[in-house]
């Protein structure tokens, strides 16, 4: 089973497409944890395309994505680079992201207020990419992770792709 949560209007073939606005398959709202219609271990692929940015607490969705998500299961994230004009050109961003922004979900997967059950998760094994603006896809990759966090506007958006 394939999840595109925060749908917008990219409704996907082959998803359940989520959102709590329409157009959608199923209404959820991400903030509302834990995600009551999905058991652990059952998703195959979780899509969040320009999503997590507009909520407030993106560690607590990104746990509960862990937990409905299969061993071997993937999630796929787009979140605009906080060096951007895309990060704060809409005004119902309340997150920012960079290249190290999940550097910690280790330890949030975890944490000591998790009980023994769920405290040794399996953890992510996390790919980044930071995709260039029209003048930053001229800059070789290694060159523009290091230019973007001084200039801004050379990184649009980071692709994060975590395994479980």
């Amino acid at each position: 089973m394939k999840l595109n949560l925060g749908c917008g209007h990219k409704i996907l073939k082959g998803y359940i497409n989520l959102d709590k606005f329409v157009p959608y398959d199923e209404y959820i709202d991400l903030e509302e944890i834990p995600y009551k219609q999905f058991k652990d271990n059952t998703i195959d692929e979780i899509l969040l395309t320009a999503v997590l940015e507009h909520t407030t607490n993106p560690i607590e969705i990104i746990k509960e994505c862990h937990r409905i998500l299969k061993m071997r299961g993937t999630i796929e994230i787009v979140v605009p680079f906080y060096n951007s004009h895309n990060a704060f050109k809409v005004t119902t961003h309340r997150s920012f992201f960079n290249l190290d922004s999940f550097n910690d979900l280790d330890y949030h997967l975890d944490a000591p207020e998790r009980d023994n059950e769920t405290r040794n998760l399996p953890k992510f094994k996390i790919k980044k990419y930071l995709e260039g603006t029209w003048i930053g896809r001229y800059i070789p990759y290694p060159i523009r992770n290091f230019i973007a966090i001084h200039f801004c506007n050379i990184g649009h958006s980071i692709h994060f792709t975590m395994t479980k």
